[in-house]
C-alpha cells in the first residue's frame, strides 16, 4: 500500500501543478464549490482538488462548504477556515503522538 501511494504522489503532484489554473477559473464566482462538483467539472481526482487548495497560497480557503477564492470570503468565512485548519492540524499532531508512543511499546494490543 505503501509502495502504491509513493508511486502515486508525484503523479498527484505533477496534475494538481498543472491544473491550478483552471481550479482558480471554477471559483471565479465568488460562490462556494463542493469538491466533488470540482473534481467531476475539472475530470480529476478529490485528491487534486484538495492538493490544488494547499498550492493556493492562501487563495482559497475551504471547509465543510466546499472551496472558495479568499478575496471573495467574509471575515467570518475566512476565520472559520482558519480555526478549522488549526483545530485539524492540533488533532492529527496529537494522533501522531499517540501512533509514536504506541510504536514505542512495542505494539498496541486492541
Amino acid at each position: 500500500m505503501t509502495a502504491q501511494l509513493n508511486l502515486l504522489l508525484p503523479r498527484v503532484h505533477r496534475k494538481a501543478a498543472e491544473m491550478m489554473d483552471r481550479f482558480y477559473e471554477q471559483l471565479q464566482d465568488g460562490q462556494w464549490h463542493k469538491g466533488s462538483a470540482l473534481s467531476t467539472r475539472l475530470h480529476t481526482s478529490d485528491r487534486v482538488v484538495r492538493m490544488c487548495a494547499e498550492r493556493s497560497q492562501g487563495r482559497v480557503i475551504s471547509g465543510q462548504l466546499g472551496y472558495k477564492m479568499t478575496r471573495f470570503a467574509t471575515g467570518d468565512e475566512i476565520d472559520h477556515a482558519e480555526a478549522w485548519l488549526i483545530s485539524s492540524a492540533s488533532k492529527m499532531k496529537e494522533r501522531a503522538v499517540e501512533i509514536r508512543i504506541c510504536r514505542n511499546r512495542s505494539g498496541c494490543a486492541a
